[in-house]
């Protein structure tokens, strides 16, 4: 029963892993050692990664936020989710 569990979680990750390849990254982090890495680890992955610094004025519509930091930007910067798809 547990090897057929691990073998399910390996194929979840397998999946989560594979869509994560399917999509482009666009890095908005600081060209330093932590936004280096972050970058480095995505790649290593297999990620389509670009990267941007400072926030460009415009950001695809299509785009998912995600912050790892409390030391963002004010959100007024960039649109959030909500506002780069107008819904």
């Amino acid at each position: 029963m547990l090897g057929s569990r691990i073998e399910m979680m390996g194929r979840g990750i397998k999946k989560v892993l594979d869509d994560l390849r399917a999509v482009r990254i666009l890095v908005l982090h600081p060209r330093d050692d932590d936004g280096d890495a972050l970058i480095r680890q995505l790649r290593r992955i297999g990620c389509d990664v670009r990267a941007a610094w400072p926030i460009p004025d415009e950001v695809p519509k299509a785009s998912i936020w995600f912050s790892c930091s409390s030391n963002m930007p004010d959100r007024k910067h960039f649109p959030g989710p909500r506002e780069a798809t107008g819904r």
